[in-house]
């Protein structure tokens, strides 16, 4: 259709509508003081030149909402799935105009004259009673403006459509139904009561990873220094998640959706790293999930709010389970030892885009620069605020792990700081190191050699210990003595004392084996003495 010709089925649609000129691509128009235009502002020569313009250059055309365009309202449904759940509640509307951008609907309406609608400000947010985000109500009240681009190019790549060609119909507000509170009602903020929870189902959907260690609209975070595999560990931990495997023994309820966004490598690092894949051992099916299921964007210029709104876009236009930000810190933009910064970063602008596309956050950070120096003492506890930055983050995380070099090069503790009883794994700390095989590089568990040595010259505890007491086949008191002081520097009644607390932990059996005219030897095993 040629510009005139748009131009008329628009005015012959909308009757009385002020048309904005909006550049191509875009959702917002440019003109200065477009809120105020009126409809007899928009019918001069000039004017309908510009939208004549506008249009034959692949411009957009939205069109003004509010009393200058006869109280012309939308709802916008932002869902595929909602928009026609939305109808049937409201079948009144399944005549009036409907346009489609990138996904969902617009309803065009307006209200029957004398009837009220609320105008105090020109969008109001819709939410379903539980609490997520589901559109909006449009009606540029509050003299503040709002409009809707109706004809066009998403800035997605999507056509702007008509789907159902009718003029908007007249209605009564009152009779639309809504998912949850209705626009302009004044919100309530009340809670449930403890009886209300004690009554309720778990709802499992809502987990990502293990036992609930992380789920949707929520964060968790990987602490490590520089330098020491946290990229090679995020594309090892997003294939296998992505297919339904564990990753470093946590355990996905079902193969995950996972984007990844990362600041340090560019796309021969990537095409390095991505070749662990081959390693994995997964079946045809298993690598056509990880095709399926994982985006990965080098994004290396924008921080802030600019990077908000480009993580918005991204999971528009990739809707995720799982967002994984390897580092997170590159993305902050101020400095995160300024407790406000993190704050109105994490908690301000991030969360509500984790709540708006449902998903959960796993961030990659840095440890300070001290590398973890001076940390024999820790406690694990002490593990969780070992993030560079102010502890707020750490607050603000649901789940965090640590992962730990070892004096042994490319040997690591992975330590369970913050909610290690959700994680599955059967002890606060897994040990892990760097596999290499034709210069592909994989996290693989440690050995007991490995995890020895690492262990060697700190100060070894019972987790120490249990590593050289074999599962089944059980071994002398003297002989766990003499490799607990060759591989640890453990003296004789240390070794027995922690003998005495594996066994009180049900850890490891004493084994007793008869000798004549003496007293039973004494053996040790991870599993019971048979009868």
């Amino acid at each position: 259709m040629n510009p005139q010709s748009v131009l008329a089925h628009l005015y012959q649609l909308l009757g009385r509508v002020v048309l904005l000129p909006i550049p191509k691509g875009q959702k917002g128009p440019r003109i200065k003081g477009w809120q105020n235009l009126s409809f007899e502002d928009t019918q001069t020569l000039q004017y309908q030149k510009k939208l004549q313009a506008c249009q034959s250059s692949g411009g957009n055309i939205g069109a003004l909402l509010g009393p200058a365009s006869d109280n012309l309202q939308t709802v916008d449904v932002d869902d595929d799935e909602l928009d026609g759940m939305f109808e049937n509640d409201n079948p009144f509307l399944r005549t009036t105009l409907q346009t489609r951008g990138h996904r969902g609907r617009n309803f065009w309406f307006r209200p029957k004259p004398g009837t009220t609608f609320p105008n105090g400000q020109a969008v109001y947010p819709l939410k379903t009673k539980e609490g997520d985000p589901y559109g909006e109500f449009r009606c540029g009240g509050g003299e503040k403006g709002a409009q809707v681009v109706i004809f066009g190019l998403h800035p997605l790549g999507d056509i702007y459509q008509i789907v159902n060609d009718a003029p908007p119909v007249e209605i009564d507000f009152a009779q639309i139904k809504w998912f949850g509170p209705v626009p302009g009602e004044e919100e309530r903020i009340e809670g449930k009561s403890l009886i209300y929870y004690q009554n309720q189902s778990i709802d499992e959907s809502r987990n990502l990873l293990g036992n609930r260690w992380l789920s949707r609209l929520c964060g968790a975070l990987i602490i490590s220094p520089s330098g020491h595999g946290k990229s090679s560990f995020s594309i090892q931990f997003a294939a296998l998640v992505s297919c339904g495997r564990n990753a470093f023994a946590i355990h996905p309820p079902r193969p995950l959706r996972v984007l990844i966004i990362q600041a340090e490598d560019d796309e021969n690092d990537l095409i390095e790293m991505a070749s662990m894949i081959n390693r994995l051992k997964l079946d045809s099916s298993e690598h056509r999930l990880i095709d399926q299921n994982t985006r990965c964007l080098w994004v290396n210029d924008v921080t802030g709010l600019n990077f908000i709104t480009l993580l918005d876009k991204a999971l528009a236009t990739f809707p995720a389970d799982l967002l994984l930000i390897n580092p997170i810190s590159a993305y902050v933009g101020r400095d995160l030892r300024d407790e406000e910064a993190v704050h109105e970063f994490f908690r301000v602008w991030l969360t509500p885009v984790l709540k708006k596309y449902n998903c959960g956050l796993l961030g990659i950070h840095h440890s300070p620069k001290t590398n973890f120096q001076h940390a024999e003492n820790f406690n694990w506890y002490d593990w969780m605020y070992s993030g560079a930055g102010h502890a707020t983050l750490t607050n603000w995380a649901r789940g965090v792990i640590v992962i730990v070099p070892t004096d042994t090069p490319g040997t690591y503790r992975f330590i369970a700081a913050k909610r290690y009883e959700k994680t599955g794994w059967q002890d606060r700390e897994y040990w892990y190191s760097h596999s290499s095989e034709n210069d592909v590089m994989l996290w693989v568990p440690s050995t007991e050699d490995q995890i020895a040595s690492g262990r060697k010259g700190k100060s070894a505890g019972t987790d120490a210990l249990l590593t050289i007491i074999p599962m089944l086949d059980p071994v002398p008191e003297a002989q766990i003595i003499l490799q607990a002081k060759i591989k640890f520097s453990l003296g004789r009644d240390k070794v027995r004392d922690f003998l005495k607390i594996l066994e009180h932990e049900a850890k490891i059996f004493r084994h007793l084996f008869s000798r004549p005219r003496t007293n039973p030897e004494v053996k040790y095993a991870r599993t019971p003495q048979s009868e």
